[in-house]
C-alpha cells in the first residue's frame, strides 16, 4: 500500500511540488498577517492536493500520447505500475481532500470555498481541452493560469473575507508567469510528439513548428505572444515591487532575476534547434520570473522555507553562473552550440 501511494505521488511530478505548494502559501502571506505553523502546514497541504490531481489527470488525458515520447517512459503509469482506474480514483481523491482541509481545518470564508472550487473547475477545462477539442487552444491555457490565480486568492481568502487591488495584482501575476511557462516553453518542449500524435497545443496553433531532422521554427506570433506576456509580468513584478516598498536587497535580487528572465527569453527564442531548446532548460525563465514575484512575500515567510528558498535561489542561478564561468575559462568562445 504504501509503495503504490509513493508511485502515485512519483507520477505527479514531485520535483516539481514545492512550487504548487507554496501558491497557496503566497497568496495567505500577501496580507501581511502572521500565519501559526498549522496554518502554513494546511495551506501547503491544499497546494500539493492541486498538484498532485492537476498532472495526475493530465496524465490520464494524455495517456496514449505519453506512451509514444521517451521522456515519459520511466512513468508508474506508462510502465503498468500503477493503473489508470488507481490514478483516477487517487487524483479525485485530491479534490473533497482540499475541501475538506480547507473548510474544517482551515476555516476558510465563503469566498474562499468558492474560489477554491472555481479553481478546480479551471483545472479541468485545461487538462480537458488543452490539446484536443475544437476550442481555440489559448482558451484552456488561460484557464490553466487562472486556476492558479484563484489558487493563490484561495489562501488570500484564508485569512481576510476581503481582498485588496494589490492582493489581485499579485494573485493575478503569479497566473501570467504559470501562463508563461505552461503555453509556452512546455508547449514548445512537446512540440514533435504533440505534432506527431495529432494533439493540437497551442504553440502549435500558432504556426510553430519542428521538422523531422529536429530543426524549430517559432512563429511571428508566437514570438510576439511571448514577449508581451514577459512585458505584463514584468511591469506587474515592478508595480508590486514599488507599491511594498521593498528593503533594497530583495529589489536589487528581484531586478536581476526579471533581467535573467529576459535573457533567457532572448535565448528561447532564437534557438533553432529542438535539441538545443531543452538543453537549454526550458522553464529556466519561468523560474525567475516565479522567485521574482514571490520576494514579495519574503518578511511573511518563516525562517526554515526562507531557507529552502535560498537554496533554491542558488540552484536556478547556477546555470547561467557556470556558463559565465565557462566563457572566461575558454576566452570567450562562444557555447552556444556546444
Amino acid at each position: 500500500m504504501i509503495r503504490k501511494l509513493g508511485l502515485l505521488v512519483a507520477q505527479g511530478r514531485p520535483q516539481l511540488l514545492p512550487v504548487s505548494m507554496s501558491v497557496p502559501l503566497a497568496g495567505a502571506l500577501i496580507h501581511g498577517k502572521a500565519l501559526s505553523e498549522f496554518e502554513i502546514i494546511t495551506l501547503l497541504f491544499i497546494g500539493a492536493c492541486a498538484h498532485l490531481a492537476g498532472f495526475i489527470v493530465n496524465d490520464l488525458i494524455d495517456f496514449q500520447l505519453d506512451r509514444t515520447v521517451s521522456t515519459r517512459q520511466s512513468s508508474p503509469l506508462i510502465r503498468g505500475e500503477i493503473t489508470p482506474t488507481m490514478a483516477t480514483g487517487f487524483a479525485l481523491l485530491q479534490f473533497p481532500l482540499a475541501i475538506f482541509v480547507y473548510v474544517v481545518l482551515l476555516q476558510g470564508t465563503p469566498a474562499g470555498i468558492v474560489t477554491l472550487l472555481a479553481s478546480i473547475i479551471c483545472s479541468f477545462i485545461y487538462n480537458r481541452w488543452s490539446k484536443w477539442g475544437k476550442i481555440p487552444r489559448l482558451i484552456p491555457e488561460v484557464a490553466l493560469a487562472l486556476s492558479i490565480a484563484l489558487l493563490c486568492m484561495t489562501g488570500a481568502f484564508a485569512v481576510s473575507a476581503n481582498i485588496q487591488a494589490t492582493s489581485m495584482l499579485f494573485c493575478s501575476g503569479i497566473g501570467f508567469v504559470l501562463l508563461f511557462v505552461n503555453s509556452i516553453p512546455s508547449g514548445i518542449k512537446d512540440i514533435d510528439t504533440d505534432a506527431k500524435y495529432g494533439a493540437s497545443s497551442f504553440v502549435l496553433s500558432t504556426g510553430s513548428y519542428a521538422t523531422d531532422d529536429g530543426a524549430l521554427f517559432l512563429s511571428q506570433r508566437l514570438r510576439l505572444y511571448t514577449v508581451v506576456l514577459q512585458g505584463i509580468i514584468t511591469s506587474s513584478t515592478i508595480a508590486l515591487m514599488l507599491i511594498y516598498r521593498l528593503q533594497g536587497w530583495i529589489v536589487i535580487i528581484m531586478v536581476l532575476l526579471m533581467v535573467y528572465a529576459w535573457l533567457h527569453i532572448r535565448q528561447m527564442l532564437t534557438t533553432t534547434t529542438l535539441a538545443q531548446f531543452k538543453r537549454n532548460i526550458p522553464f529556466l525563465g519561468g523560474f525567475y520570473n516565479y522567485f521574482a514575484i514571490y520576494l514579495i512575500v519574503w518578511t511573511g515567510l518563516p525562517n526554515i522555507l526562507k531557507i529552502m528558498y535560498i537554496l533554491a535561489l542558488l540552484l536556478i542561478f547556477s546555470p547561467p553562473l557556470t556558463r559565465a564561468v565557462t566563457l572566461w575559462r575558454t576566452r570567450y568562445i562562444s557555447i552556444v552550440d556546444n
